[in-house]
């Protein structure tokens, strides 16, 4: 169905080559994966076979076809029948690939207009809703992308994908960010439609262990070339490339070793929600978020913890960090951290930090590195400029860069970097409570394990203790003394990492470990 030889892809301006000499081939009926670090050319080597690639960049091959036609030679105007027509795309980041001033219906609507005449579309939206199981959700068509959950977005974008029953479907990274339980469902809602409308797919991702029960064949790229290819099973079974193996093998990293047992927070009933009113202003209804949530932080431990998406995780780290209304009572040594008035808060918000689950919209677009690093020291410290910029550059080669970065944008800088980069912005105030938000989701297995390693080595160097966020049981393993489980704002099950692995037996916990 699919043959591409010696794909490459440039700058057209500089040269400089991105993509060099790729090949694969697809069959019918076939699931390819396509695996990778950030950077090694995956998704420009997919956009490449729809000339959708940035202006400034520019694909040729020997031979890139699509049942017989030569994609390269194919006009503007007949590669649109490809596009959203006959290969269907799911685009990486569904919060931006979709319309935020359009609601989701309109959009998959617009889909099918762009390829057919149909006379009743709504009906033809609410089939597609159906097919990627949403249909159960009141009003969803009129409602904005904001409005839906991650995996709901993820399921929107699936349909605009399949709504023209597309011979070939290319899912770029479509579980990036996802819980273990909503993974799977996606990559199995994939894999059903794919075998309902006898597609061909191509699964693009950096998580090499979650094609295990889809894909026929696999591609490794690394640095823009291929590493290694074959039949699924025999390159996971024999893998011949040292970087192939790197993507299998467990992580090596390990929790510190913990000998001052002191506890240095102590959380006690802990609540948030909000309330939500009709449109005249009436009704009121109390949504709980947390409810009752009570824990103990040592001295330099870290504590994991999990649970689904929307289970009130973040909610639990901003009602911490007192970014949110909450109740409860939570104690910092001896400081009553919610008795605190504005004045004293400020004084003391250098004890507790927060690194973001993405790096890139956390980071502000418009600042320098370097300013981007200081600010929390300008807010918070009396130091001069010049001892400022000693503490930014120590920040700065503490989390393994150049201090020679601080000029530059967050753009400029590779996903790890910029987690890299949001680190140092934490610690550069020597924090004690550091509280991370899916530090790795948004990185591949390779960069990941480089940031925990990280994490590691500056909680050994600065004694700070850890408050974990993640559905990643390897994340959680690789760092986490002790686990709480989340389930609907509620703690249900807690253990050491070995102890939920085998004795859990609470549904939300087993759904956590599945495929981990």
């Amino acid at each position: 169905m699919l043959v591409v030889k010696d794909l490459i892809v440039k700058n057209k301006n500089t040269n400089n080559t991105f993509v060099e000499r790729v090949d694969f081939k697809l069959d019918q009926g076939e699931t390819l994966g396509l695996v990778g670090e950030s950077g090694s050319g995956k998704t420009l080597s997919m956009l490449s076979l729809l000339d959708l690639l940035p202006h400034n960049l520019v694909a040729d091959a020997e031979t890139l076809t699509w049942m017989g036609t030569d994609l390269l030679t194919l006009k503007d105007k007949q590669l649109r029948s490809y596009r959203g027509g006959r290969i269907g795309f799911v685009f990486q980041e569904p919060m931006t690939a979709l319309n935020p001033l359009h609601p989701v219906g309109d959009q998959i609507a617009e889909m099918i207009l762009s390829h057919q005449y149909v006379r009743r579309v709504q009906s033809d939206v609410q089939e597609l809703l159906e097919l990627v199981e949403l249909n159960h959700e009141k009003g969803l068509y009129h409602r904005l992308p904001h409005e839906l959950s991650g995996g709901q977005r993820q399921r929107v974008l699936v349909a605009m994908a399949i709504a023209n029953r597309p011979e070939l479907l290319i899912a770029d990274e479509p579980t990036t960010a996802l819980d273990q339980s909503v993974k799977h469902q996606i990559l199995d809602l994939l894999n059903r439609l794919k075998h309902e409308f006898g597609m061909s797919m191509i699964l693009v991702t950096h998580d090499i262990s979650s094609l295990r029960p889809y894909a026929d064949s696999i591609v490794v790229m690394k640095k823009g070339k291929v590493v290694e290819s074959g039949r699924f099973k025999a390159v996971i079974n024999s893998p011949k490339d040292s970087y192939t193996c790197s993507l299998i093998a467990p992580r090596q990293c390990q929790p510190v070793v913990i000998n001052d047992h002191r506890t240095i927070l102590e959380v006690n009933g802990l609540s948030s929600g909000y309330t939500t009113k009709d449109i005249l202003g009436f009704n009121h209804r109390e949504v709980n978020i947390l409810c009752d949530v009570s824990f103990q932080l040592q001295h330099q431990e870290c504590l994991g913890v999990v649970g689904p998406s929307g289970t009130g995780k973040t909610t639990l780290a901003k009602a911490l960090l007192r970014l949110c209304d909450a109740t409860g009572s939570v104690q910092y040594e001896k400081l009553d951290w919610f008795g605190l008035d504005r004045k004293t808060l400020k004084q003391h918000r250098h004890l507790m930090q927060m690194i973001f689950q993405d790096p890139y919209s956390s980071l502000s677009p418009r600042m320098r590195v370097g300013d981007i690093i200081g600010e929390g020291l300008k807010v918070f410290t009396k130091l001069n400029q010049k001892e400022i910029t000693k503490r930014v550059d120590e920040a700065i080669e503490s989390v393994h860069l150049d201090p020679n970065i601080k000029h530059r944008y967050p753009h400029e800088f590779s996903g790890g970097q910029r987690q890299r980069i949001s680190i140092a912005r934490s610690i550069v105030l020597r924090p004690k409570i550091l509280i991370l938000d899916e530090p790795t989701a948004s990185l591949d297995r390779v960069v990941g394990d480089k940031v925990l390693d990280l994490l590691i080595e500056l909680q050994m160097e600065y004694g700070m203790s850890y408050l974990l966020i993640s559905h990643d049981w390897s994340v959680i393993e690789a760092m986490a003394h002790r686990v709480v489980i989340l389930d609907k704002g509620q703690i249900v099950e807690e253990g050491t990492p070995l102890q939920l692995r085998l004795h859990s037996d609470h549904s939300a916990t087993q759904k956590m470990l599945m495929g981990s």
